[in-house]
């Protein structure tokens, strides 16, 4: 495995140093209608990651976005959806109703960790993070790598972002940093508002309908049964808010023995018996886990055995659960000031 820090002013340069990053620990890399691609270099039918980022509208929707997105061999997406997002920050700083009072913000690090394995028979222990840096304290995350399968399949790339707050609304007053409508949480089903934006799984069996399965539910977490019912067959699961692995991370502290607990990003399918849809494990990502960091302060470096494994807010530490929106309640100008992930964090491992 691999860790660099690289000391970056716009959202622009990330793709360079990606492809940079990956080309030193094995990826094939180039490009591919102006996008940066990595491919593992020997698993057979290896899809592509592609990356970009910059600037899209003007004025009060004015944003700078980064995007992963998993293509095959000629181009195309897998589905014809947008790709992974990760978001850079946009705050009304000073509470006014005026274009000048929206500033995006400008990232100053980005930290890569990954590994190329190619002493598997299939894309091994592959795979690629990036935690962009706000200066202390503010953070955006993306992926693009391989999960580690429980069943046999081909395929298990995945990829997925982060974003928060990169929307106006006119009538709330303050959300909390899991609310779905406004924020985008890494492998989450639940936590993201367009399909697609949230990344998914390839996953490539003659039981899978639609190989490209997406972190993204149509319907509300009151109705998370019939929209599980009617969804699963498209559908991956397994981060923050999607149930399954909240709990471990909620209550993974052990100041008893003054070890770090990391929780592994166990994702599941929806698996279609007759009537009746079940859930089912298909493996976890490489190289990442949820954590919980009330007692860890960002960018800390921890040991779990042998192991170093480098830990961020998923955006922003604090002990308020909730972001309130800054300005007047005029559409296009009520942004936050701040953001907030609680005490929700990703780590990352730097070394074998």
């Amino acid at each position: 495995m691999a860790f660099a820090t690289y000391s970056v002013t716009e959202l622009s340069e990330i793709p360079a140093a990606v492809e940079a990053f990956a080309g030193q620990i094995g990826f094939l890399t180039g490009t591919l209608d102006g996008d940066i691609f990595i491919q593992h270099p020997t698993y057979a039918g290896a899809k592509r990651f592609t990356f970009r980022a910059g600037a899209q509208g003007s004025g009060s929707g004015y944003q700078e976005h980064g995007f992963v997105t998993l293509r095959d061999d000629t181009g195309a997406p897998l589905r014809d959806l947008p790709g992974a997002v990760f978001a850079s920050p946009k705050f009304n700083v000073t509470g006014e109703a005026n274009v000048a009072a929206l500033q995006v913000q400008k990232p100053t690090a980005l930290r890569l960790f990954g590994n190329c394995d190619t002493t598997a028979p299939d894309a091994g222990n592959s795979w690629i993070a990036g935690v962009v840096e706000y200066g202390f304290n503010l953070y955006r995350h993306f992926y693009a790598g391989y999960i580690d399968k429980l069943t046999s399949f081909g395929g298990g790339e995945v990829v997925t972002g982060s974003s928060c707050w990169n929307a106006d609304n006119s009538t709330s007053s303050s959300r909390r940093f899991d609310d779905a409508s406004v924020s985008l949480l890494p492998f989450s089903m639940k936590n993201n508002w367009v399909e697609g934006l949230g990344g998914g799984v390839f996953i490539d069996h003659p039981g899978n309908a639609v190989p490209y399965r997406t972190f993204y539910s149509s319907s509300s977490i009151s109705e998370f049964d019939p929209a599980f019912s009617g969804f699963g067959e498209r559908c991956v699961l397994g981060g923050y808010m999607d149930s399954i692995n909240t709990g471990y991370v909620n209550v993974a502290k052990s100041p008893f023995s003054g070890e770090q607990i990391l929780v592994p990003i166990n994702l599941y399918i929806g698996q279609r018996v007759a009537d009746n849809q079940y859930f089912q494990a298909i493996g976890a990502p490489h190289g990442v886990r949820m954590v919980h960091i009330e007692d860890l302060e960002p960018g800390v470096t921890v040991p779990v055995g042998s192991a170093q494994w480098q830990i961020f807010p998923v955006f922003s530490k604090s002990s308020s659960a909730s972001m309130p929106r800054n300005g007047p309640n005029s559409s296009g100008y009520r942004f936050p000031n701040s953001n907030s992930s609680l005490y929700l964090g990703m780590a990352y491992r730097m070394d074998d």
